[in-house]
């Protein structure tokens, strides 16, 4: 398994000039409850763009400085599990 994913991402609310694909680190299990999908496909819905729109999702989320990875649905294959 690689170590990086591609994602699409924004580091501030606005239009979808925001938006970059980027290189990112894949991320850890840390949690028993924790899933990591391989997503094949993935779709955009209202609550995507509002969050692009407003930040809200990357004010509360994500650390300043860090990225927002947008995206709700999606689909794809598990590819590691927490230990619940």
């Amino acid at each position: 398994m690689s170590e990086t994913m591609r994602a699409l991402v924004m580091f501030a609310p606005g239009g979808p000039e925001v938006l970059q694909v980027r290189e990112i680190a894949r991320p850890k299990i840390e949690r028993p409850s924790d899933v990591l999908v391989r997503v094949i496909a993935a779709g955009v819905n209202p609550a995507d763009w509002q969050n692009r729109k407003s930040g809200q999702r990357h004010d509360q989320y994500a650390p300043t400085g860090s990225p927002t990875i947008l995206g709700i649905d999606g689909v794809g294959v598990i590819e590691d599990i927490g230990s619940n």
